[in-house]
C-alpha cells in the first residue's frame, strides 16, 4: 500500500485525511485524459442511454427539481463540509 510507504499519513486526523482525499480528487480530476473510461463504464452508459431513447418520460428535468435541495449537512457525518467554490 502506499500509505504504508507514507507513514506520515497515519497521523493525520479524521479531518486531515479527509481534506488530503479532496485534495487528491482535485489534482485527479485535473487530469481527465489520464484515464480513460473503462469499457464496462462505457456499457453502462450506452444502456441507459437506450433506455432514454426509448423511455424519455422515465426521467425528470434536472431544472425541473427547483430549489427543494439544501447544501450538505456537516451533522450527517460529523466532519465540516469543505465547498469548492
Amino acid at each position: 500500500m502506499i500509505a504504508e510507504r507514507i507513514p506520515e499519513l497515519k497521523s493525520l486526523s479524521p479531518e486531515e485525511k479527509l481534506i488530503l482525499v479532496g485534495e487528491l480528487w482535485d489534482e485527479l480530476a485535473a487530469q481527465p485524459d489520464a484515464f480513460p473510461p473503462r469499457e464496462d463504464h462505457i456499457k453502462l452508459l450506452k444502456e441507459r442511454l437506450d433506455h432514454y431513447r426509448q423511455n424519455p418520460g422515465d426521467v425528470i428535468a434536472w431544472s425541473s427539481l427547483g430549489t427543494g435541495f439544501s447544501a450538505p449537512d456537516e451533522s450527517a457525518c460529523g466532519v465540516p463540509f469543505r465547498s469548492r467554490r
